[in-house]
């Protein structure tokens, strides 16, 4: 539970970073005006990119037109497109005004924006775009090859041992993790490259670039279609799996006499395990806000609004939170830290030279 109680060490550079983002995201120019639908519920890149258009035709048409046609068909449902013009520019001044020609029948969304960004690009540049929650992003195909953000994959149903066994044993070498690294850019992970992956409780944690992301989704999913036959489960899987049983048990019942950190479990658990349409779980934390005192639980409901806020895309009601929890931890006392009386043991988590020394040698 360290990490639960140290999260104050980087709230602060969130908060930054998430103010920054909300900047960016503000300046952008006026949708066209949206047709008459039903509310949305909920819309994400990933299924946006994938739907099928019947029809795009654009006729000798402003880049900057065309980017602003695209951004009008999806700001109903809340989404956002941001084009990094000044980086643009210094390869290409007149970009905005390059004419864009496609008539394009039954192609998915994210295939006919990448047609109109090759339209645009033509010998200059080649560009392309980068997706952040509900926000994607256009620039030069150098920049966003460069840029990488952290995604996280439920594997469980790959790694973790069911009655029938598992696909992989994580940590040899024909495990999942390696299968990745093998078949998805091999120089750009760590140490080669800036990639990064690590495995926590059955979750993948990467870090990459959006290409290579696709990739391991793509890889992800023929994995599970392939139709695999899984490996039974070894005496040290099963062993593994009691251990971790045993001290998810132990953090459990830590975690559950401290009223803050179960506070915190719980904006999380209303955030992600109780399906509410996001104008409903606003209201939801905004009253539960209203009434919370405890300084860690407030930070964690704020940052939970700040996220819905602008997956509806309210900008100035996210940055307002950002900027309430600067204030509320700036006035804060700063409270001094718990030292670890005594690390709890566990089978296996003794110091090596613990382990090494025999009885009679303890006693010296």
């Amino acid at each position: 539970m360290k990490h639960q109680r140290n999260i104050s060490t980087y709230l602060p550079l969130a908060l930054v970073l998430g103010l920054a983002t909300l900047a960016a995201a503000q300046d952008k120019p006026t949708a066209p005006p949206a047709k008459d639908k039903p509310e949305a519920m909920h819309y994400t890149w990933d299924g946006m990119l994938s739907s099928r258009l019947p029809k795009i035709e654009l006729k000798d048409i402003r880049f900057e037109d065309a980017i602003e046609y695209l951004r009008g068909m999806v700001s109903e449902k809340n989404l956002n497109i941001i084009t990094q013009w000044g980086s643009l520019e210094v390869d290409d001044p007149e970009i905005k005004d390059k004419k864009v020609q496609v008539d394009l029948k039954d192609i998915p969304f994210g295939q006919a924006l990448q047609t109109i960004l090759d339209a645009a690009g033509a010998a200059v540049m080649k560009l392309g775009y980068r997706i952040e929650g509900n926000v994607l992003t256009i620039d030069t195909q150098d920049k966003i090859n460069s840029y990488t953000f952290t995604k996280t994959y439920n594997v469980k149903d790959l790694i973790f041992p069911d009655e029938n066994g598992a696909l992989f044993e994580d940590k040899k070498p024909r495990g999942l993790l390696g299968a990745i690294r093998s078949n998805v850019d091999r120089e750009s992970w760590y140490p080669n490259g800036n990639g990064q992956m690590m495995e926590l409780g059955g979750v993948l944690i990467v870090t990459q670039i959006q290409a290579n992301h696709e990739a391991i989704e793509r890889l992800l999913d023929n994995i599970r279609k392939s139709g695999f036959q899984k490996l039974p489960p070894t005496p040290a899987s099963q062993a593994r799996e009691v251990k971790v049983r045993n001290i998810m048990l132990g953090d459990m019942a830590e975690t559950c006499f401290d009223p803050e950190i179960m506070g915190i479990a719980a904006v999380g658990g209303l955030r992600t395990e109780t399906p509410m349409e996001p104008k409903d779980q606003i209201q939801q934390f905004e009253d539960i806000l209203s009434q919370t005192t405890s300084l860690g639980i407030r930070n964690a409901i704020r940052l939970t609004l700040k996220d819905l806020y602008l997956e509806t895309g309210n900008i100035p009601k996210a940055r307002e939170h950002l900027k309430k929890i600067i204030e509320e931890n700036d006035k804060a006392p700063r409270r001094p830290r718990k030292r670890v009386e005594q690390m709890r043991r566990r089978p296996g988590n003794e110091p090596r030279n613990e382990k090494a020394r025999t009885p009679s040698q303890k006693r010296r």
